[in-house]
């Protein structure tokens, strides 16, 4: 990259924020200026505290800095700071805190910026495009194409075409309309916001100013065919944007290199473009009177367990989903829960498929097998120091390869799944389908440890690890780490995090900066931890009314990362005073023998699996301490507030998250004893003060951590990666319909298995087909898809011959799996699109894609007879018409077109 200035617009998402420092410093961008709008009020003040904070941690470069005090706007923001730069230089470039630069962005923008500098019909360069379909680009011989609209979201542009920048939008607006300039050029909602801007309905907009300015000037902007932005605001976090999927497009994996001498619009990509922007679309929305009921993926979650930190979060989860709707299931080793819908791994994989265990409680001895193996891994490492957590490596005696719920899954989220996941064995196993995983701790991307420290060797690669005592280059913790990347990379994973702080860690880990992260608190049921009569409980426990209750909860109280230590420290220093009446209860694994060292009063509950024996606690108590030194979302602080009971905290990972300061508990710097004692020394002094604690709790739980909050945002999440997925048309069909990289895998197959060629043996079950023994035909086609599991014709004949036979739910798997493998079938994608329509009554996913058959096929009447009638049904009278038009304009002697539009226009 050359020296061109890069300006970073910012505010207050600092997670966003993160997300493009990070990719500036892959870039190594030198030339670095960074705006931060003041805060509107004081709920913003953390926020942008927060993203001020990043600029400070920049370190490949000094940037330029500038602050406002106040909120300025979006507008003055940008429109300021490209000002600002141009008084200094000729050209530069601008990213908002939610467009992260992909791999070729800057080599895209620097060629676009030397090679176009003197052609005054250009005014800026794009790096993000709307998606062009591939039919189009098979055609189109370059890397860039030329459009009338001016581009947001990351982009660049020079002094001398800024200069044409009109301040004065209704001056421009006049010599518009004087000079007869169609405003729509670049889409129909240009002019629509224009008139809500100058009627003052619309505020805070730059991009009309320059939209109208390169109107006026008769110029374009240059785009690239495919993205080097990704927009990572589109999730309702926006002032500006709302949250939606409109806009993914799928991100280039070569260098450019093909760049046009001339500039010149193509119709093709043109007409393509303003189906983004044009406001008279077919059926944007559902209609509010049409009723649709919408079968729910197949979700399997993967955890090691159903209890513990981690296994409590996943089950509860699972729990939630299965609450708004979600076909969930849940696969563990390990089982306490009693529930039909919490399956057991197997033990034995000598079969081909087998499936996992109905059973009640159940310890798996394979993973006592793995516990053991992993303490014998240990003894290699004697320096390791003591009172660690469990380090665990990569591999494991699990065959998912081999569950039969694995590979019939559509979504995958993986837990906590240490012992429960081979990972050189996972491309295999879960290959083509789309995984979700919700990190509970690290290890998903270290080399073995599941709290890392002050060890931040992950961002880049583990070895010498600390946590092993080792200084050796090639230990476990290095093998573990290449394993999981040699994984990771065949994988199309999404990350959740329930904390900012591990997301934060997880973007700029090595092995998982590739993939989106998403932020989604945990859940918990506030039916059942709520506050219960704190005096009824005492007095079952011999507490006293006016003794001021002290509570620690972990799986252990021993378990040296939770702190209790630093409690009993800190109580220890507390100088007793007359009628000072303390007591302090725990909770926990709690080995006997082990006696705490205090001057008041303990009680141990020991460990509670009932979740109302544990609320019940949570209520005896006037203050919950945890003084963790790493935690990512515990569950016992909102599990406490839930109870309505103020939790004191060291200020360490996602605990900022759940904690407001001197609201709903006390955040204290790490290993701090004296802040830990002013802490719990002004919750009881304000209790005692009259202060209830309870309403402010209670509201932050309710608000952001109940169940049915964290499941419907899972639920959205699985939709929009299954729709991305459906409608990416990654796959190059060749002639005959069968992809190279589905024949090359299915060549693989057959040398691996010694079996025949895979037409040789689909033709086994065409016969079947022809003779209208469809019974034995499904019998053959699954055995069939045994050995070549990508064989889209096999499953899209699979889903006839279901459908025929009543099992709508297989058919529908089927229809899905053969689009997923050849997602650019014709037939595949109608198949799917007339199942959503007839039997599931899903017609937006429907009309997706339809639309997307016609842009690939403008001329297919079959595709624009069905969308005529699917408007039809919606009463959208004008779109209806649209479709049946065109179908007189390739055949104007279609009766039922003729008759349909007849029937349209008495509507």
């Amino acid at each position: 990259m050359d020296n061109t200035p890069v300006i970073l617009i910012a505010y207050k998402r600092a997670w966003h924020t993160a997300q493009v420092l990070n990719s500036l410093k892959k870039h190594n961008i030198q030339n670095l200026f960074v705006f931060s709008d003041g805060p509107k009020n004081n709920d913003d003040l953390s926020d942008v505290y927060e993203t001020r904070l990043l600029f400070q941690r920049i370190d490949w470069t000094t940037p330029t800095i500038i602050e406002q005090n106040k909120n300025i706007g979006l507008a003055k923001s940008i429109v300021g700071a490209v000002n600002y730069v141009f008084t200094k230089y000729d050209r530069l470039i601008l990213l908002e805190d939610d467009c992260v630069p992909q791999k070729h962005f800057f080599d895209f923008i620097g060629a676009c910026l030397n090679k176009y500098e003197n052609n005054e019909k250009v005014f800026g360069i794009s790096g993000y495009t709307v998606p062009v379909p591939e039919s189009i680009l098979k055609k189109y011989p370059h890397d860039l194409y030329f459009f009338p609209r001016i581009g947001s979201w990351g982009w660049a542009t020079w002094k001398r075409a800024w200069r044409h920048f009109e301040h004065d939008l209704a001056k421009g607006y006049r010599q518009a309309a004087e000079n007869n300039i169609d405003l729509s050029q670049g889409g129909t909602d240009v002019p629509l916001m224009l008139n809500q801007m100058l009627s003052g309905k619309l505020k805070d907009v730059w991009t009309l100013h320059w939209a109208l300015s390169v109107y006026l000037n008769k110029g374009c902007y240059i785009y690239p065919t495919l993205s080097h932005i990704e927009n990572i605001g589109m999730d309702g976090s926006g002032v500006h944007c709302g949250a939606t999927q409109k806009f993914i497009t799928s991100m280039a994996d070569r260098k450019p290199s093909r760049y046009p001498d001339d500039v010149k619009i193509n119709e093709d990509i043109y007409k393509n473009f303003r189906r983004y922007y044009d406001i008279q679309q077919p059926i944007q929305r559902r209609p509010k009177e049409i009723s649709l009921k919408k079968p729910s993926l197949k979700i399997i979650h993967l955890c090691m367990q159903d209890f513990g930190g981690a296994g409590k979060a996943a089950y509860r989860l699972h729990k939630g989903l299965q609450a708004v709707g979600v076909d969930s299931t849940m696969l563990v080793l390990n089982k306490r829960s009693c529930d039909s819908s919490v399956k057991v791994l197997p033990n034995d994989y000598s079969s081909s498929m087998t499936s996992c265990l109905n059973v009640s409680e159940y310890n798996s001895p394979v993973w006592n097998q793995q516990a053991v193996r992993w303490q014998k891994l240990m003894l290699g490492y004697p320096t390791r120091p003591a009172g660690l957590e469990v380090f665990t490596d990569a591999v494991s005696d699990v065959r998912l390869d081999r569950v039969q719920e694995i590979q019939d899954a559509d979504i995958i989220n993986l837990h906590w799944v240490a012992g429960a996941m081979d990972w050189p064995r996972a491309p295999l196993a879960i290959r083509g389908k789309p995984i979700v995983w919700t990190l509970h701790d690290v290890n998903p991307f270290t080399g073995g440890c599941h709290y890392a420290g002050d060890c931040k060797k992950y961002i880049e690669k583990c070895s010498a690890c600390p946590q092993l005592g080792s200084d050796n280059e090639n230990d476990l913790s290095c093998q573990a780490w290449k394993q999981k990347h040699d994984a990771y990379k065949s994988l199309n994973i999404n990350i959740v995090t329930p904390s900012r702080w591990l997301g934060k860690c997880a973007a700029v880990s090595k092995l998982f900066s590739q993939f989106p992260v998403n932020v989604i608190p945990n859940g918990l049921p506030i039916d059942i931890f709520k506050p219960y009569p704190k005096a009824e409980i005492r007095k079952q426990l011999n507490i006293s009314e006016t003794s001021k209750v002290i509570l620690f909860g972990a799986n252990s109280v021993l378990n040296e990362r939770k702190g209790f230590r630093y409690l009993l420290e800190a109580l220890n220093k507390i100088p007793l005073k007359s009628g000072h009446n303390i007591t302090i209860l725990t909770f926990g694994h709690f080995p006997k023998g082990i006696k705490i060292p205090s001057k008041y009063s303990v009680m141990n509950f020991g460990s509670i699996a009932d979740e109302k024996q544990i609320a019940m606690a949570y209520s005896t108590a006037d203050v919950f301490v945890l003084p963790t030194l790493e935690d990512n979302l515990p569950n016992t602080v909102f599990e406490s507030m839930a109870c309505g009971v103020p939790v004191v905290s060291f200020d360490v990972g996602g605990i900022p998250d759940m904690i407001d300061h001197k609201k709903t508990g006390y955040l204290v710097k790490p290993k701090d004893i004296k802040g830990l004692i002013e802490g719990i020394d002004w919750v009881i002094s304000s209790i005692s003060s009259g202060r209830d604690f309870l309403k402010e709790c209670r509201a932050k739980v309710e608000k952001e951590y109940a169940l049915e909050v964290q499941a419907n945002a899972y639920r959205d999440l699985y939709e929009r990666i299954w729709n991305k997925m459906i409608g990416a048309g990654s796959q190059k069909p060749e002639v005959g319909g069968r992809s190279s990289e589905g024949r090359s895998r299915n060549t693989a197959r057959q040398k691996e298995t010694g079996t025949a060629s895979p037409e040789k043996l689909y033709q086994t079950a065409q016969k079947l087909i022809s003779s209208e023994k469809e019974k034995e035909a499904i019998g053959a086609l699954k055995v069939f898809l045994l050995l070549y599991p990508d064989y889209a014709l096999a499953h899209n004949d699979l889903g006839v011959l279901y459908y025929n036979d009543g099992n709508k739910e297989e058919a529908l798997n089927h229809y899905r799996q053969a689009v997923r493998f050849e997602p650019e079938n014709v037939t595949f994608q109608k198949n799917l699109a007339d199942f959503y329509i007839v039997e599931a009554g899903r017609v937006e996913e429907a009309l997706q894609i339809y639309i997307k058959l016609l842009e690939a096929n403008p001329t297919d009447i079959e595709t624009l007879l069905i969308l005529g009638q699917i408007c039809e049904s919606l009463k959208k009278v004008d779109e209806a018409m649209v479709f049946y038009s065109r179908v007189l304009e390739i055949d104007p002697g279609n009766a039922y077109a003729i008759e349909r539009l007849r029937e349209v226009q008495k509507m």
